[in-house]
């Protein structure tokens, strides 16, 4: 899958194509890509597929703290000097259009959309979803303080809904087709940090084969009937007393050792010499009630 990736046989969402310049790219991507996606991955939450709607409600957690996070990054820039606000204007101008293209392709234009939606896989269209995050972000920008680049938009009080403009859909085909602003680059650098961390795997790779081999070896010693504490090493750690009389006990014959074919009791563990010690002391050393008695 990686080599498909770095070939580019594989797509990758187009938004990451986009250059982020400053500090406020940080603010309106989490304000604005985040928020698209979250607005395209919720009716998945009740998708036909179980596993897929499933991973989307984790999924939708985490996206919804990084759209908070940005918003947040824009309303202190707002909130901010003139300069720091033409900075969050600056890269609202940038980031409103190719936010919109996250969607997909007008209904018309979509090759999957019918096919998905038989399945129940895709419950709102490609425009339904494009107008809802419209809708919902519109009102956010104003409280910010900034201005939507689009001098098309307006609420339509007949429709319920805003009205925008075109969305300039030959530049999305021309990033999907590797001739975005950052394409090049983008692939470039993950070629790069792949290639410089082939060590890493490697080390890895053999570290694994390494354990497994270990581990082969242990469990083949063991099935041959080395002594009892070496098969108990594979198992886990065992008292040495406990380990020793388990294989006493395999050894001896189960009746008959002895005159009348009674089994022979192995001897009990002697204690050890700083249990002895530690009883003695304990034992010379005078009881509550004999210090009483002393007293008296």
């Amino acid at each position: 899958m990686i080599d498909d990736l770095q070939a580019g046989k594989v797509k990758y969402a187009s938004i990451f194509n986009y250059p982020a310049l400053t500090w406020a790219d940080i603010g309106t991507v989490g304000w604005l890509v985040d928020g698209a996606a979250i607005m395209n991955q919720i009716p998945l939450c009740r998708c036909s597929f179980g596993p897929y709607a499933r991973a989307m409600i984790r999924v939708c957690k985490e996206e919804s703290f990084h759209q908070r996070q940005g918003f947040d990054i824009m309303m202190t820039l707002c909130r901010g000097t003139p300069e720091q606000k033409a900075m969050a204007q600056d890269a609202l101008n940038r980031w409103w259009w190719p936010s919109l293209m996250m969607f997909g392709p007008p209904d018309a234009a979509s090759v999957h959309s019918a096919q998905s939606a038989r399945w129940k896989i895709k419950l709102l269209s490609n425009d339904e979803l494009r107008q809802r995050f419209v809708d919902q972000t519109v009102p956010q920008a104003d409280y910010l303080g900034l201005k939507m680049p689009d001098d098309k938009l307006a609420w339509n009080e007949e429709r319920g809904h805003y009205d925008f403009g075109e969305i300039d859909w030959s530049e999305f085909h021309e990033v999907l087709k590797g001739h975005g602003p950052c394409n090049r680059d983008r692939m470039r650098m993950r070629v790069t940090a792949w290639d410089d961390g082939a060590w890493v795997r490697d080390a890895a790779l053999a570290h694994a084969q390494k354990h497994a081999s270990r581990t082969k070896e242990a469990a083949r010693k063991a099935s041959r009937g080395r002594p009892d504490d070496c098969r108990m090493a594979v198992v886990g750690s065992v008292h040495p007393l406990a380990a020793r009389g388990r294989a006493e006990a395999r050894r001896r014959p189960a009746c008959g050792g002895r005159a009348g074919g009674h089994e022979e009791q192995p001897p009990p563990p002697q204690p050890s010499a700083r249990w002895l010690t530690r009883q003695r002391q304990q034992d010379l050393s005078p009881s509550v009630g004999d210090e009483h008695h002393v007293r008296q």
